[in-house]
């Protein structure tokens, strides 16, 4: 004969939030919970409390899903009655992640973006070749002209390419062109390509003149261009951004920190996920940067993270392997 004692073992063991409801004029009277929905907002797991079920839903609403599940999922409940002699005793509530907002197929995505960016490339050779020839005239109205559109142009080709490879992602591991290479000329390199970017702040470079990895260099290229876009976007003009690239045993580290308006603690864990945007972000954006960089560091067989403080700023740092045979040769 199944006993109580089994019961209570099969409730608390089960894999997803679980709570127990009895019969309470009006409504319903929260009773107890299982250890899963414990881990998810703490109660009085063994004492009757006054929440009602509109309470609880209420409160699962405001409980994030784990980091790994795509945006627009949710905690959806599923009541259970339970019946003793012919009487409703108790309601059972189990609650399931569902996604309201399935992420769009990948290769959607891929071949939308890729139609996308044949016109773009050729409005951007146009807008170039356009460029080239007013220079002649000496028209500085259509000399700023062409040079702003020429800036939203290969904005708007950075967001495709990174879509685009988000949908190769999805399809299996980036290919990687390794190659030995001095992670400090990169960094210089880098930060010349976005002088234009960076002009509002104050840039500190601590590259020193050794350090090489074995690594695809343009992929790494477009990680710390990433990262130097997003320290500019969350921090006011003028502040400092530095650069830190250093050797640590077999590794090979590279920090950027800001001065910015920093990540809460809460939401720092999930600024890598896929189309994560952080609530209190009044930036536009697609979510997919650091992701892309978290993933191509990944693959790399490294490791990107974050420290922050609301108010003082930011710090991401990725770490490498170093080559093997490191040389002496400055970059």
């Amino acid at each position: 004969m199944l006993t109580a004692d089994f019961f209570t073992a099969v409730f608390e063991d089960l894999p997803i939030p679980a709570m127990i409801f009895e019969p309470n004029e009006p409504g319903f009277k929260f009773i107890t919970c299982n250890h899963q929905y414990e881990l998810l907002s703490p109660v009085y797991r063994f004492s009757p409390c006054n929440d009602t079920l509109k309470e609880v839903a209420t409160r699962m609403e405001n409980i994030k899903p784990p980091a790994a599940w795509h945006a627009g999922t949710c905690w959806q409940p599923e009541y259970q009655p339970v019946i003793t002699e012919g009487k409703l005793t108790a309601i059972t509530c189990l609650w399931h992640l569902v996604n309201e907002r399935p992420p769009l197929d990948s290769d959607y995505i891929g071949i939308v973006s890729h139609e996308l960016k044949t016109p773009l490339t050729v409005i951007n050779a146009c807008i170039q070749v356009a460029a080239a020839r007013s220079k002649n005239q000496h028209d500085k109205v259509m000399d700023d002209a062409f040079e702003k559109s020429g800036r939203q142009v290969k904005k708007m080709l950075s967001i495709i390419n990174g879509f685009l490879d988000v949908a190769r992602l999805e399809a299996g591991p980036l290919h990687l062109e390794r190659k030995k290479f001095c992670l400090g000329e990169l960094v210089k390199e880098t930060v010349r390509e976005n002088h234009l970017l960076l002009q509002g702040h104050k840039i500190r470079l601590i590259v020193p003149g050794n350090i090489f990895v074995f690594a695809d260099r343009e992929k790494i290229n477009s990680v710390i261009t990433n990262l130097l876009s997003n320290a500019v976007k969350y921090s006011p003009p003028g502040s400092l951004i530095e650069i830190l690239c250093r050797r640590s045993g077999p590794l090979a580290l590279l920090s950027i920190r800001d001065e910015g308006i920093g990540i809460p603690e809460e939401q720092l864990a999930r600024v890598f996920d896929r189309y994560y945007r952080a609530d209190h972000l009044n930036v536009s954006g697609y979510g997919i940067g650091l992701y892309l960089s978290s993933e191509i560091i990944r693959q790399h067989e490294g490791f990107l993270s974050a420290k922050s403080e609301p108010g003082k700023g930011s710090v991401f740092q990725f770490c490498l392997a170093s080559s093997v045979r490191q040389m002496d040769t400055a970059c």
